[in-house]
């Protein structure tokens, strides 16, 4: 298991859009020296906006996680300090 592997989830959250933006100035370079008259770039455009919503969503779910996490331990933390006769 990584344990880095959160880190590689807000890392491809940010970088994706710009390789998306990328793929779709590329595609549609081709499709305009190509076939100038027809845009079917616009369907990679489409395919690669439905990529970065998902790649954005996973990214959301493992914040939501990691602060559901953080605040269960922050939580247990300050009953066990409640409980703990050293204070």
């Amino acid at each position: 298991m990584n344990p880095l592997k959160p880190l590689n989830v807000f890392t491809d959250a940010i970088t994706f859009p710009l390789f998306a933006i990328f793929v779709i100035g590329v595609t549609g370079m081709v499709n305009w020296m190509v076939s100038p008259g027809v845009w079917w770039f616009k369907w990679a455009a489409f395919g690669m906006v439905i990529a970065v919503l998902c790649v954005w969503a996973r990214a959301l779910k493992a914040l939501v996680l990691a602060i559901g996490v953080a605040g269960i331990a922050a939580f247990l933390y300050q009953a066990w300090r409640k409980k703990s006769p050293s204070n």
